[in-house]
């Protein structure tokens, strides 16, 4: 199983899509929640910012049906040397977007 994961995630570049969506959740919560973002990342800079892969999944739902199966990539947001969020892409097996999840703690 683990080795037809990594074909689909490379197929379709999937972490590389995963890291593309962070960036466009994380600039869009700078531009649209200034106080916030000013709170969680002060004197922000770049330099100080690194995300990570911290899982990618193989996920069933509806069970026991297990009618809808998806990949799911997570990234660690870490800030300034501590852990400040999560984000999230889901993607169909076929390498579709479905959803994501962008998580400042």
């Amino acid at each position: 199983m683990r080795e037809q994961l990594k074909l689909v995630v490379n197929k379709y570049n999937l972490i590389e899509e995963t890291q593309n969506g962070f960036w466009t959740n994380f600039n869009q919560y700078r531009k649209e929640e200034p106080n916030e973002f000013k709170q969680n990342f002060h004197d922000y800079s770049i330099e100080k910012l690194d995300i990570w892969i911290h899982s990618i999944a193989y996920k069933i739902k509806n069970w026991p049906v297990c009618d809808y199966e998806f990949i799911a990539i997570r990234l660690e947001i870490e800030y300034a040397g501590s852990t400040v969020g999560k984000y999230e892409a889901c993607y169909s097996m076929c390498g579709e977007y479905e959803d994501d999840y962008f998580v400042i703690y």
